[in-house]
């Protein structure tokens, strides 16, 4: 398993070998020549699922999704200079979503920065205050003692915890390597007696050299817990909001029951799209993004809002939780350097969703629930659906598409929603699905490299991606690993020519800049793209069409792009027009919202 061709490949097999020893699985390679014995040690390396990228931020973002399914490391490796600074936009959105990644930069020796040499940029703290933990490897010497290799196999063991711990994400490792790179003998270089040693071999029975324990939260107690349940006993109009976080559905129902809360759950929660969960259970609610409005918003005042996971991704949420900033907000997370955006948490409790909710029914904790303000989230949710379905039927629009992704898609499979306009989609438009699970790159929002993320996600789990036409745009490149890696991701691109978001913006009343500066329409659609990447293509419009053509592509198994032309503008009269509807509605029911 270890290579004493020469130094070069001495070192790079060890490092490959104590990754592997971590349970590190996958190697996402770009090509290059200065990172050409990392790449030789991780092919011939068979614990290693090996993926070739040509494109080094289309590799990036392959290794976040990968990440993102496994809650494991990637490694990804790229030869020097530019090719690493086109990591960096991957790098940024692990590190805000917190996904694990391993980036090996491969670079020239020390001697060569600043020297004019070709290929060479300064790869120091690249990505600087971005990862979790940046270290330089020392470059191979001849005949190493054993003491190097040990120390290059405890300071893999370090990054691996970095990345991996409770504050894991992104870890940049620098590689400089002087040639010969290729796996060529260079006599003396590594004789019998530093194979010998325990640097070299490795521990025994394929172990890590190095355990390091990774920090992790201290057990719950009743008294961390005491400001949280007393709050949740004191309340009367407590409000619970669940986002990105939590995976089981079974807890955050049981405590939605027991608290009599109403219970907001975005759709990165798989609580919102279980079946059982939204049929049997009244109290999960979805359609938040159409009913939590206006005067309505006003009225539904809470005493409580508890809110698990990261902040909403919907501006309606988000405004509501401002809007009564002066109420108690106690979030539970244990991503706390991702707060609160809108600056109104009272208490944080820096532990995770799951642990807390399972503690809150083991004390049976409770309230007394005002339930007029109980049943008028219930009838507003009521309205919502109705309301909603009633618009798909009658005038299929892109949030239908939306709507038919997750009534037709497996259960357990995955959708991943691209960002801008799609994920708002998703918040607003997926009110039911068939147990699915939702990812985005909602760490630092980028409209790049979502087609790249979804082929990574893809590699583990059954995936559609929805995309809209400029993320699609951003990342055409990816469409190459598709077929390059045989992949057989679904993308749903709803075209509707241009920055469809910017039709919700203020900006949308001054014409000129707005249509050139902002919406800025591009005029082209998809087809001649799928056909140079060899993958099946259809167009469809909103509707039967798009449904029949969906569920066509999940039928075959294979890649598949479906097109579905939108006009933005029409769209967000429509949309609006829908929260309108729910409102009068709602009007007309008499939503009474005073305590009894």
């Amino acid at each position: 398993m270890i290579d004493a061709t020469n130094r070069t490949t001495l070192w790079a097999s060890i490092l490959a070998d104590e990754l592997a020893r971590h349970g590190v699985t996958h190697a996402v390679i770009a090509p290059g020549s200065r990172s050409t014995p990392l790449a030789v040690a991780f092919s011939r390396d068979e614990r290693f699922t090996v993926h070739s990228a040509l494109d080094e931020r289309g590799a990036a973002f392959f290794a976040l999704g990968i990440g993102m399914a496994t809650a494991r490391p990637a490694v990804l490796v790229c030869t020097s200079g530019t090719a690493a600074a086109n990591f960096f936009p991957a790098i940024i959105e692990a590190n805000q979503s917190g996904v694990p990644l391993l980036a090996l930069t491969a670079d020239r020796p020390a001697d060569l920065r600043g020297s004019g040499a070709n290929q060479t940029i300064d790869q120091v703290r690249l990505y600087g205050g971005h990862v979790r933990w940046f270290v330089e490897l020392p470059e191979p010497a001849a005949n190493p003692p054993d003491r190097t290799l040990r120390s290059l196999r405890t300071t893999i063991c370090r990054a691996v915890a970095a990345a991996t711990g409770r504050s894991g994400g992104p870890v940049h490792i620098n590689v400089p390597l002087r040639k010969p790179l290729e796996p060529v003998p260079v006599a003396g270089d590594v004789p019998a007696a530093v194979l010998a040693g325990i640097g070299a071999r490795g521990r025994a029975a394929g172990e890590p050299f190095m355990a390091v324990h990774t920090e992790r939260l201290a057990p719950l107690d009743e008294i961390e817990l005491r400001p949280l349940t007393d709050a949740i006993r004191g309340s009367t109009r407590g409000l619970i909001i669940c986002g990105r976080g939590l995976v089981d559905p079974g807890p955050l129902v049981r405590v939605a029951q027991q608290t009599g809360f109403p219970t907001l759950v975005e759709p990165f929660c798989p609580t919102r799209l279980s079946p059982a969960a939204t049929r049997e259970h009244q109290l999960i609610l979805g359609g938040y993004e159409t009913f939590l409005r206006g005067a309505l918003a006003a009225a539904l005042k809470p005493d409580l809002i508890v809110r698990f996971g990261d902040p909403p991704v919907g501006k309606a949420l988000l405004d509501y939780t401002e809007q009564h900033a002066d109420v108690e907000q106690i979030v539970v997370t244990p991503r706390t350097h991702r707060l609160d955006s809108a600056l109104t948490t009272t208490a944080a409790i820096p532990h995770e969703p799951k642990a807390v909710l399972l503690a809150l029914i083991d004390q049976r904790v409770g309230a007394t629930v005002d339930r007029a303000w109980q049943a008028a989230f219930v009838q507003a949710e009521a309205l919502t659906q109705a309301a909603t379905a009633a618009m798909h039927r009658a005038h299929p629009h892109e949030g239908t598409v939306v709507a038919d992704v997750f009534a037709l898609a497996p259960a357990r499979a995955a959708v991943f929603a691209a960002n801008s306009t799609i994920i708002r989609h998703v918040d607003q438009f997926a009110l039911g699905g068939q147990g699915q699970f939702v990812y985005a790159n909602r760490g630092a929002s980028g409209i790049d490299g979502n087609v790249a993320t979804a082929v990574g996600l893809a590699h583990s789990y059954p995936t559609t991606l929805i995309i809209g036409d400029v993320a699609l745009y951003h990342d055409l490149n990816s469409l190459h690993l598709i077929r390059r890696l045989g992949i057989p991701l679904v993308i749903v691109c709803i075209n509707n020519d241009g920055g469809g978001i910017f039709h919700r913006l203020p900006i949308a009343a001054h014409e000129p800049p707005f249509r050139e500066l902002f919406v800025t329409p591009h005029g082209l659609t998809f087809a001649h793209a799928a056909a140079l990447f060899d993958i099946p293509y259809t167009r469809a419009e909103p509707g039967e069409a798009f449904r029949g053509a969906y569920r066509t592509a999940l039928e075959t198994g294979g890649p598949h792009l479906i097109e579905v032309p939108s006009d933005a503008a029409a769209f967000e009269n429509q949309r609006r027009a829908l929260i309108e509807e729910v409102h009068r509605r709602i009007e007309a029911a008499e939503i009474v919202t005073k305590k009894e």
